[in-house]
């Protein structure tokens, strides 16, 4: 009797745990980049309009969502409606099943577009073939001749010289940008023994822009598209920031500034090399904020860059003000950022 008992509750044990394994839930897809699907659509680009330099291979990204008849929706491609030619189809990315959504780069360039200028239509597809059942989206081409970057420079003596102070600064600076294709032709040294702020009590953005207006090279008449960076002492405003950026936005004159002094007061105690580090992230941090100050696919807002991260590298981004960073990737910019500066155009 005892036995029977013992067997009756060693079955139900074993249905008990075996039941409890089955309750974890539905099995979700590791999705890195990601973006806001609207109205269900089947695909879509993550930008209505997207930037493309002649010669050029750059990524965008599509994604969708899709909850029956998922056989027929299997590849995905783009065509352009140039000559209709159909170019990197590759197979449509898992759909986590948690959401029904699925996101994938696709590779779009520019070799069939010779002797077109302006904007070309695209279309992005999900489906079989090009003939069979499939769903679309048309997004905007623009093609460009350069997507370069201009920058003046300017510090308040050696003393707050990035140069001397920062790590590898101007060839860091060039090689953060052409991870997004965008070349900075050159970095023009105007001045580097700039006064102090003086009488100036930079506190705001608005004093930060009048002490630029008196030391960039042309003053309020600087050209508006050519960024300018200063090295400079301190910061009397609130808050821990280690640079700051400006903008006059009638006439696009842009300013980044970066703090010396300030670097120094919070981060005194670590080691010498990671201050170099942090000296060329916040002068990178800065110009990107001046580049994306103006003309930029999503339009600028404040301080949208801070918090909109996106795929690779996004924990350690420039644009990340709490950053985990290390000095080895502590100057590069997440895939979400380099797809923004590749839809920057100043010239």
């Amino acid at each position: 009797m005892t036995l029977n008992v013992l067997t009756i509750l060693l079955i139900f044990l074993l249905l008990f745990l075996g039941c409890g394994n089955d309750q974890t839930g539905p099995v979700t897809v590791r999705q890195e980049y990601t973006f806001d699907i609207t109205d269900d659509n089947g695909i879509q680009t993550e930008y209505q309009k997207y930037l493309l330099k002649r010669g050029e291979f750059r990524n965008i990204w599509v994604g969708g969502k899709l909850t029956a008849n998922l056989d027929r929706y299997t590849n995905v491609w783009w065509e352009n409606n140039y000559n209709y030619n159909q170019n990197d189809k590759k197979k449509r990315a898992e759909i986590n099943p948690a959401n029904n959504l699925y996101f994938q780069s696709l590779i779009i360039n520019s070799n069939d577009l010779d002797g077109v200028s302006g904007n070309v239509t695209f279309t992005v597809s999900v489906g079989t073939t090009q003939n069979a059942s499939r769903i679309n989206w048309q997004t905007t081409v623009t093609l460009i001749e350069s997507r370069n970057y201009l920058i003046e420079y300017n510090c308040q003596g050696p003393n707050y010289d990035l140069y001397t102070l920062g790590y590898d600064f101007e060839n860091s600076l060039k090689n953060a940008f052409m991870l997004a294709n965008t070349e900075i032709g050159y970095i023009y040294k105007h001045d580097l023994n700039i006064p102090p702020y003086n009488q100036i009590d930079v506190r705001t953005e608005r004093t930060l822009m009048t002490y630029g207006d008196i030391w960039a090279s042309r003053g309020q008449n600087h050209n508006p598209k050519i960024g300018v960076l200063f090295g400079v002492q301190n910061y009397s405003g609130s808050g821990g920031a280690v640079g700051k950026s400006c903008r006059d936005t009638v006439q696009g004159r842009s300013y980044g500034f970066v703090f010396i002094e300030r670097i120094e007061q919070i981060y005194g105690n670590r080691y010498e090399q990671d201050k170099k580090v942090l000296r060329t992230r916040a002068a990178i941090h800065e110009m990107s904020h001046v580049r994306r100050s103006k003309g930029s696919v999503p339009e600028w807002n404040g301080d949208i860059d801070h918090f909109f991260h996106n795929g690779k590298g996004k924990d350690s981004c420039i644009f990340q003000q709490r950053a985990v960073w290390k000095p080895e990737n502590a100057l590069k910019f997440c895939e979400g950022h380099e797809q923004i500066f590749l839809n920057i155009n100043w010239d």
